[in-house]
């Protein structure tokens, strides 16, 4: 989920309360994501997802070359 600019620039940054994202997501064994969105967590420092197991969803190939870092 971004901005149609790919921009994340909606969401709270960092520190302060979570809102449950911890308890969510350590329930969680995977995620489904839109391509648009996986680019953009590509471009993190770290991967933000663990060692769970992701879906990308997309009408288009996803280029995994960048996954790897």
């Amino acid at each position: 989920m971004t901005r149609p600019n790919g921009d994340l620039d909606f969401l709270p940054e960092g520190g302060g309360e979570p809102h449950g994202y911890n308890e969510f997501m350590a329930n969680v064994d995977a995620l489904v994501i839109g391509r648009k969105t996986f680019e953009k967590v590509l471009t993190f420092d770290t991967w933000p997802y663990g060692d769970k197991r992701v879906v990308v969803l997309s009408s288009r190939p996803v280029d995994l070359s960048a996954a790897g870092k």
